[in-house]
């Protein structure tokens, strides 16, 4: 009895028992921790990459010019640090951009554009270290780990002289091959695995190339310079380092694109005749796309009566061929006076106009105009022949079916008698 009382309860409590030791067996063989996620990129620095480079800078009391290309460079002794850069394009930019440096400017630059350089650009004395076996190891872990220990070299000046300094900095970079130089560094950073970081001079200028390795364009995720890393670990420390950054220097951040791209420039300068331009494009395809049915729903099918059949010909009839229109009119005239005119079939149309005027009253010259086929000119013409013709008929078929005398002579009015009668 009890068991009975208590089996509709059976499949719930099993489930539920089901359920609670599943939940325990995740908390056990699970781990929770808390992870940082990075907030996107808002305001001004969402559309600048080099925004909080320039906000460092600008504390430093460094002038900060922004360009896109370098249709004009830099003033002797001040920074360049140039992004992006296309060899040989224009190979006179390449040799202004060389004899700029060897006159005084500082030249910075990152490893990524070293890739694609061509032998007309080795005036730059800093090379790649090509990656061995034996080193692809350390060089993967430096792709995984967010930042790097790095020190300057024995020998180096230090970029912040002085008691107190702490030994070394923490950069946060993307890894990539590391940097080697013949020459002697005037500045340099190196972890376990190479020099992150070298400053050579060239002239009376200096150039100094970051590693890191940018996927396609200036990368805003791996970048030295970029929103994105550029407050990671000790890189602003770096950056202010590498572009020799001082208060009164003037620093030119150019990131040699040569320009907006278009459709981003579309985007700022015409967003909103951009979103009506895609609107209207939008509306247009949804109108010229096919559809599962008519536009409008089909009218009814029904016949249309014979005075609409009549009156639509006569239209058409009246527009396109106004002698075709005459020409119906004038036989529905003669098939209405041949019930009513004896032998009309053989007279001629001066006769049929004496005829039909003798039995309708109608004048018999306007009858004789009538029936002549060119009293049609045109349309302009038309209804009042038409009404002429018309009225005649009609007169024609109101009167009796009483036989009509026949016609004695050419011109003779036809005399009506009754049948029978001599």
């Amino acid at each position: 009895m009890t068991l009975q009382r208590w089996r509709p309860w059976l499949p719930g409590a099993l489930i539920a028992a089901v359920l609670t030791a599943l939940f325990l067996w995740v908390v056990s063989t699970s781990e929770w921790v808390d992870e940082d996620v990075r907030r996107p990129l808002t305001g001004k620095a969402a559309l600048d990459d080099l925004y909080a480079l320039e906000r460092v800078l600008q504390r430093v009391g460094v002038k900060t010019v922004k360009r896109d290309d370098l249709s004009q460079l830099p003033p002797p002794g001040a920074t360049l640090l140039l992004r992006g850069w296309i060899w040989d394009l224009l190979p006179e930019r390449d040799r202004a951009l060389r004899a700029w440096v060897e006159q005084g400017g500082h030249l910075v630059i990152e490893a990524s554009m070293l890739v694609s350089r061509p032998r007309s650009a080795n005036w730059i004395p800093i090379n790649l270290v090509p990656l061995q076996s034996q080193d692809s190891k350390a060089t993967s872990s430096r792709f995984e780990k967010e930042c790097a220990r790095v020190a300057e070299p024995e020998g180096v000046p230090a970029a912040y002289p002085g008691e107190g300094a702490a030994p070394g900095f923490r950069l946060c970079i993307s890894a990539g091959a590391p940097l080697s130089t013949r020459e002697t560094p005037l500045w340099a950073l190196a972890s376990e695995d190479g020099n992150d970081l070298l400053r050579v001079a060239l002239e009376a200028g200096t150039v100094t190339v970051v590693r890191g390795w940018s996927f396609g364009w200036p990368d805003t995720q791996f970048s030295l310079f970029g929103n994105s890393r550029i407050l990671s670990g000790d890189n602003a420390l770096i950056a202010v380092a590498a572009l020799q950054a001082r208060p009164g220097a003037e620093v030119w951040l150019v990131s040699g694109r040569g320009g907006q791209p278009l459709l981003a420039w579309l985007w700022s300068r015409a967003r909103v005749a951009v979103v009506l331009g895609l609107f209207a494009l939008a509306l247009w395809l949804w109108r010229a796309s096919a559809r599962f049915g008519p536009i409008e729903a089909s009218p009814p099918v029904a016949r249309r009566s014979m005075s609409e059949q009549i009156g639509g010909t006569a239209t058409f009839l009246w527009r396109r061929s106004p002698e075709a229109l005459h020409a119906a009119q004038v036989r529905a005239l003669d098939e209405a006076a041949a019930l009513r005119v004896r032998e009309y079939a053989r007279l001629d149309r001066v006769d049929r106009a004496a005829a039909i005027a003798a039995a309708t009253g109608i004048g018999a010259p306007a009858l004789a105009r009538a029936l002549n086929p060119a009293a049609v000119e045109g349309a302009h013409a038309l209804p009042r022949v038409l009404t002429t013709l018309e009225t005649a008929r009609r007169r024609l078929l109101q009167q009796a079916r009483t036989p009509a005398p026949s016609i004695g002579s050419r011109r003779a009015i036809p005399t009506f008698a009754p049948e029978g009668s001599r």
